[in-house]
């Protein structure tokens, strides 16, 4: 599967929404980047794609040495 690049989020998405389960409007831009990012995860996994391989089409958000991260974003239940 490759090489792991530290950083494991173990998340509770429930903290990124409102009572309604919707993103709030009004969040920051980092929060709101980050429910985003979160949300596009967990909109992956629960797709049914994520059953036989766990690789999502969502991009790392790492920049080592300010480039992009050409790495893969794995995510399961």
């Amino acid at each position: 599967m490759g090489r792991r690049i530290g950083g494991t989020w173990v998340t509770d998405m429930r903290h990124c929404l409102d009572a309604s389960g919707a993103i709030p409007e009004g969040l920051p831009g980092p929060a709101l980047n980050l429910a985003v990012f979160l949300g596009a995860i967990v909109a992956w996994v629960t797709s049914g794609w994520s059953a036989d391989d766990p690789l999502t089409n969502v991009p790392c958000l790492q920049s080592p040495g300010r480039r992009r991260c050409p790495g893969e974003m794995v995510a399961w239940l």
